[in-house]
């Protein structure tokens, strides 16, 4: 039961940081657009900017569809421990948690443009 508490409060921070890191760089990108100083350089490294947040989405989204299965799953599992259902449910929610491990990875890459140039 420690364990799903931990797991929980370990969503709640991740989803408060991502949302935290999104609303600084639109933050940010407001401030340019205020200063209307954008040349070209600028242009870019704002469009940059934006990608780079939506990209950042986009991986946490990745995150939550393979890993928010998992605490329902355990919660059933430690509930009714005899019944295989449950217990096939975790596997396969602990699989998928594996499973965004190993394509994190392919997912900046696909993402990212620096990473794809380098």
């Amino acid at each position: 039961m420690v364990a799903a508490v931990i797991l929980l409060v370990g969503y709640f921070l991740t989803t408060v940081a991502c949302v935290r890191i999104y609303k600084v760089v639109k933050y940010h990108q407001n401030q340019i657009y205020s200063q209307n100083q954008l040349q070209n350089a600028q242009t870019r490294e704002a469009l940059r900017q934006r990608k780079s947040a939506y990209n950042a989405l986009f991986v946490y989204f990745v995150f939550l569809v393979c890993c928010l299965p998992f605490l329902p799953s355990v919660i059933l599992y430690l509930i009714n421990t005899s019944e295989i259902s449950f217990l096939i449910a975790k596997c396969a929610s602990l699989f998928l948690i594996y499973l965004n491990s190993s394509l994190n990875p392919i997912v900046y890459c696909w993402r990212y443009r620096e990473i794809r140039h380098l």
